[in-house]
Order: structure tokens, then sequence, then C-alpha cells
């Protein structure tokens, strides 16, 4: 569900005005903006609707909420994208896992080369959040 916000910037530069808006803008989801220049005497300035929705952050793990990146998405088309871009991420560490595998094989352990060995322990294990 949309909710609005309603910004009024000063052309004096009042930089508490611009850090209370970026605070805003980096705390929430922005669908849209709609942005009016004030010219009424001493009260000009630049007017911002901010149209945004609030980003879910269901649970928590180790001490940190975590965060639904799929449900903060405003379109179709980049919940899409999100979609193919973490299906893609899934295949590639599914191929690593195997890769990692192979080299931690009981022959790769046997191995009498000492730089194989380390190069096989230098792998880093990984997981997809």
């Amino acid at each position: 569900m949309s909710q609005y916000q309603p910004f009024f910037i000063s052309a004096s530069g009042n930089s508490s005005q611009c850090d209370e808006i970026n605070h805003f803008l980096r705390s929430h989801v922005v669908i849209r903006t709609v942005e009016n220049i004030i010219n009424s005497g001493s009260n000009c300035g630049i007017q911002i609707l901010v149209e945004y929705k609030d980003v879910q952050q269901p649970g928590e793990k180790n001490g940190r909420q975590k965060i639904d990146w799929r449900a903060s998405l405003a379109t179709d088309e980049q919940r899409e994208l999100f979609d193919r871009l973490k299906d893609f991420a899934e295949e590639l560490l599914s191929e690593y896992q195997k890769i990692l595998n192979e080299k931690k094989s009981p022959e790769a352990q046997n191995a009498t080369d000492k730089e194989s060995q380390n190069e096989a322990d230098s792998i880093p294990s990984t997981t997809l959040y």
C-alpha cells in the first residue's frame, strides 16, 4: 500500500532539510516523486511529494533483521529480474560446490604435491542468503 510524505527544501540551502529527506529516501522504497518549484517572495524552494512503501523486514538472523529484498522492489519487472538473478546465482553456487567437492576429494587430500593441496584448501565455502 502506497503512502505519501511531503518535504520542502528552501532555496537558502538548509542542510538539515536535505539530511531529513536523504535519511527518509534511504529507509523507504520510493515509488515516485513529484517536485514543484515554489517562488512566493521569501518562501522560495522546492516542494517534493514522495510516494513510498515501507520495506518489510521479517525475522532476524544473527542479531540483524532479515530483509526481504524481493518485497522491497517496486515493479513486477524488477521482481522478475531479481528472481532470474537469484536462480542464476543458485546455479553458480551449485557448480562451485561441485568443483569444491572434486578438489577436496580423497585423491586431492592424499596428493603429495603440496601446492595443489594448498590451492584446494584455499577455496572458501560459500553460502547464498
